[in-house]
């Protein structure tokens, strides 16, 4: 998956986020601080993909607002 854009989340909010993507089927993958070293101590991105507008602006009301860009690709 080719990343776009990526959200921020602390590390212990993972569960309900990924279970919020995946009830609505939005592509998703997970980078932490041991991937990337650009992501923040004691959080995780959550790295998405070019999304149709309806999956963005279910993302977009989800984290309440827009995302960053996604610039720098990390290998798993």
């Amino acid at each position: 998956m080719s990343g776009s854009f990526f959200y921020w989340i602390p590390i212990n909010s993972i569960e309900a986020a990924q279970t919020y993507l995946n009830e609505h089927d939005i592509p998703f993958q997970i980078k932490s601080d041991l991937h990337c070293s650009f992501i923040r101590k004691n959080h995780i991105a959550i790295v998405f993909p070019d999304l149709p507008i309806r999956k963005y602006a279910k993302i977009h009301e989800w984290f309440g607002g827009a995302g960053h860009t996604y610039q720098l690709p990390c290998d798993p």
